[in-house]
């Protein structure tokens, strides 16, 4: 019996300890896939934020992080059916806990042959960097930088971003 005791207090201690184990943290990573889910305008009047949530082909704008690669897969064309992608060489320096920048300045591959200039309105990747401020886990924003119109919908916009979201496996 007291054997049975002290094998139960054992369990019981050492199930005691686990629960009470300190959580390790960790840290944040850029790594998988994440999905455009809106352009947010910011505007001088009311109201003074609009968004369009990425319907069409901007909904079907991806990046892609791995270790030592960044792609980003595009969709166009009337119902979206054109897709492209490049894969570009990037770094990423920390700015601080929210802010980090991305740099690339080399394409390592693309399977894009233009037939014309396309629309890089969307892409943030303008004069090789771009920030990337966290939001969440699993939420980041890019700021654009302004046309020579900042125009949606008929209202001048005085400052735009773009939304991405962590594809959950």
């Amino acid at each position: 019996m007291r054997l049975v005791f002290l094998c139960l207090l054992y369990v019981f201690v050492s199930c005691k300890k686990e629960k009470n184990s300190p959580v390790v943290a960790m840290p944040f990573s850029f790594i998988g896939s994440w999905d455009y889910s809106q352009k947010i305008y910011r505007f001088a009047d009311a109201p003074f934020t609009q968004l369009s949530n990425g319907l069409g082909c901007n909904g079907e704008t991806n990046f892609t992080f791995r270790t030592d690669e960044f792609e980003i897969t595009i969709a166009e064309g009337i119902s979206c059916e054109e897709k492209f992608f490049y894969v570009l060489a990037y770094d990423l320096v920390k700015q601080n806990d929210s802010t980090h920048v991305l740099t690339s300045d080399r394409l390592i591959r693309t399977n894009y042959n233009p037939t014309g200039e396309p629309d890089f309105s969307d892409i943030p990747l303008i004069d090789s960097e771009v920030e990337l401020i966290i939001r969440s886990e699993n939420e980041f924003i890019t700021h654009l930088n302004l046309p020579d119109e900042p125009l949606f919908e008929g209202r001048t916009y005085e400052s735009s971003y773009i939304r991405y979201q962590r594809i959950q496996n």
